[in-house]
C-alpha cells in the first residue's frame, strides 16, 4: 500500500535531486512512464496551480475509491508534486499500474493548449520530471 502520499512539491531542479536519492530496490521496479492529463480539474479551474489542500483532497478522493495509491506525480505550471511514493506501485492506469510511473499533468488538453501559455509550462515541468526519472532509472528517451 502506498498510503500516505508524499505530498511535497519540487521545482524541476529540486525534483531531479530528490529522484537521485531514491532507490528502486523493492518489489516495484518501473519499466516506463505513463503520462495522462487530469482533464478535471483543468488549468482554468486551478488558476494558481495545485495547492497542498488540492493534494490532500486528491488523497481523500483516491482513498474514497478504495485505491491503494494514486498517480506518482501531479505536474502543474509551477511545480512537480510527488503524490504516490515513486518507489512503490501507483494507481493511475489499469494497464500500467504495476509497471509504470504515472504522471498526471494538470489541464484539459482537449480544449486547453499544451504548447502555449500555462499548458506549455506544465509540459516543460513534465518533460523535466521525465528526464530526471529516465536518468535515475536508466531509460532511453
Amino acid at each position: 500500500m502506498a498510503w500516505p502520499v508524499i505530498g511535497k512539491s519540487f521545482t524541476p531542479a529540486e525534483f531531479a535531486e530528490y529522484v537521485r536519492g531514491l532507490k528502486w530496490d523493492g518489489e516495484f521496479r518501473p519499466i516506463g512512464i505513463a503520462i495522462h492529463n487530469t482533464a478535471s480539474p483543468s488549468l482554468a479551474q486551478r488558476p494558481n496551480g495545485l495547492t497542498r489542500q488540492h493534494i490532500a483532497n486528491l488523497e481523500a478522493y483516491y482513498k474514497g475509491l478504495g485505491w491503494g495509491g494514486g498517480p506518482h506525480l501531479f505536474v502543474d505550471d509551477k511545480v512537480i508534486w510527488v503524490f504516490n511514493p515513486l518507489t512503490q506501485r501507483g494507481t493511475h492506469s489499469p494497464s500500467w499500474n504495476g509497471t509504470h510511473i504515472g504522471i498526471e499533468c494538470l489541464g484539459d488538453y482537449d480544449c486547453e493548449s499544451f504548447t502555449t501559455g500555462r499548458g506549455r509550462l506544465v509540459r516543460n515541468n513534465a518533460v523535466a520530471a521525465v528526464a530526471a526519472l529516465n536518468k535515475a532509472l536508466g531509460f532511453k528517451a
